[in-house]
């Protein structure tokens, strides 16, 4: 089930429980991501 690119990503979580933002790396490329850090920038997808 793994996607196309299999490069590592960083993906900021946020935490509702603690209203936190956490990096999280993952392989590849999820559509559950809702909130993608790249380039110290943070674009927001809903």
């Amino acid at each position: 089930m793994n996607g196309a690119k299999s490069k590592n990503q960083t993906v900021l979580t946020f935490s509702k429980r603690t209203g936190k933002f956490s990096h999280v790396k993952l392989e590849g490329f999820g559509k559950n991501a809702h909130v993608v850090y790249t380039n110290k920038s943070v674009k927001v997808t809903d």
